[in-house]
């Protein structure tokens, strides 16, 4: 639950602008495509958010349960973290902190009903499947293969995502002065 809430509350933070100045050495700089700016994001992710998370939690798990369970604990935490970053971030394509962000252009209520659906449905589902897993040394090798081909499949669709379009976004695109609800005359 604790990761959930970190990793979807990066998510919404890496969108608001702390440096907007600084965006014009990205801009500048920005020949190799994007791939290595997004890679870095992810990689301080797991680096300075996840991993971290889960060194501070392992302590407890292991003074609290056997090794073995707090082990799954761990690695499953981790494992789980990881797909819910490559899910949170599908598709996001922003150095984080440096991106123009107009205000009230989310709808607050929206989002907040489905960031408490997906915490409750998140939440729910992780911690039945972990629970059922700890007896079952074979179910839990076979997530842990699933895991990694799904880990992969969304690095992959990732990837062809952003190959669309072979820049970074430096602006959120502003809602246009007349909205025509896509209706045209012909």
């Amino acid at each position: 639950m604790l990761a959930f809430v970190l990793v979807s509350g990066l998510r919404a933070a890496f969108n608001f602008p702390s440096e907007l100045p600084a965006n014009w050495s990205f801009q500048l700089t920005e020949t190799a495509g994007i791939q290595p700016y997004l890679a870095a994001t992810r990689k301080w992710i797991v680096l300075c958010a996840i991993l971290p998370l889960f060194l501070l939690l392992a302590p407890l798990e292991f003074a609290c349960f056997a090794w073995p369970v707090a082990l799954l604990h761990t690695t499953y935490g981790i494992a789980v973290s990881l797909l819910l970053m490559e899910v949170l971030f599908l598709g996001f394509r922003k150095v984080p902190f440096t991106c123009a962000h107009f205000p009230g252009k989310v709808n607050l209520v929206f989002l907040s009903v489905m960031y408490i659906f997906g915490f409750t449905t998140y939440s729910g589902m992780v911690t039945r499947a972990e629970i059922w897993m700890q007896t079952r040394p074979i179910a839990t090798a076979l997530f842990f293969g699933v895991a990694m081909a799904i880990w992969t499949a969304l690095t992959w669709q990732g990837r062809r995502i952003l190959g669309a379009k072979p820049s970074l976004d430096y602006d959120d695109p502003a809602d246009p002065v007349v909205r025509t609800l896509g209706i045209s005359m012909r």
